[in-house]
């Protein structure tokens, strides 16, 4: 895979802008009840692929008796073992890695997977995530946005302060076909800085549809279906055989 700008430029700021915006306690502890409710098996381990800076994967350390995180950002990986410091954290692409061992769940959050370019991209990670399964493991993983919900043109203005730094990230989303544009600008004052910086980062995600999803799934060895919420809904998915 190609490097993308993921969240690079904006790392640093990363907790603050969205710790503003989403309870991850209460999101880690509606995953784990939806994990544990297709299954009759107390499940113990957790594998959080795309963990970022491990924001949900602090909460799952504490509902779990055993996590570990993978992230494609060698930076967001740092920042999360200054969070979790006695958690095994994996530098690693979704679409190739083996960690040599299995867990009873593993989840995707945070729509990481709409990186997933196409069809078979989507298969590749699904096959991935359930190697690293135990048999009837249960794998969770929220999607992007889907191409019948999208909107172009919608701007977004958030701001965020603290005694370090004020921010402002505006974006104006657009498409490209099956391809969802964000074009994020920064403006950000720390405060012993004379002037504002500002800097830019691009994500291009694929709006990949919902059959795209659970056909991917099943080709990678899964039962699946999709649960909707007030966000962006979960793909709940139980292995079902070896790749």
């Amino acid at each position: 895979m190609p490097p993308f700008q993921r969240y690079t430029s904006s790392a640093e700021f990363y907790d603050a802008i969205y710790t503003a915006i989403k309870d991850y306690g209460q999101e880690a502890q509606e995953v784990a009840e939806l994990i544990q409710s297709q299954t009759n098996v107390p499940v113990r381990s957790l594998l959080d692929v795309a963990t970022g800076t491990g924001l949900h994967l602090e909460h799952f350390a504490r509902i779990y008796e055993y996590v570990e995180g993978l992230d494609l950002s060698l930076y967001q990986i740092h920042l999360a073992t200054l969070r979790l410091p006695q958690t095994l954290l994996h530098q690693a692409d979704m679409l190739d890695f083996n960690l040599g061992k299995t867990f009873d769940a593993v989840t995707c959050l945070f729509s990481a997977i709409g990186y997933m370019r196409t069809p078979a991209e989507l298969e590749q990670a699904f096959v991935m995530m359930g190697r690293h399964l135990n048999q009837n493991g249960v794998l969770l993983v929220e999607p992007w946005i889907f191409p019948d919900v999208w909107q172009d043109g919608t701007p977004h203005l958030q701001v965020v302060e603290n005694d370090d730094f004020k921010l402002v990230r505006m974006n104006r989303s657009s498409s490209d076909g099956n391809k969802a544009v964000l074009q994020m600008h920064y403006l950000v004052m720390r405060k012993d800085d004379a002037e504002p910086e500002h800097f830019v980062e691009r994500h291009v995600l694929t709006m990949h549809t919902k059959e795209e999803y659970l056909s991917a799934l099943r080709a990678a060895g899964f039962r699946a279906k999709f649960v909707a919420n007030e966000r962006r809904g979960y793909f709940v998915a139980v292995k079902q055989s070896e790749f």
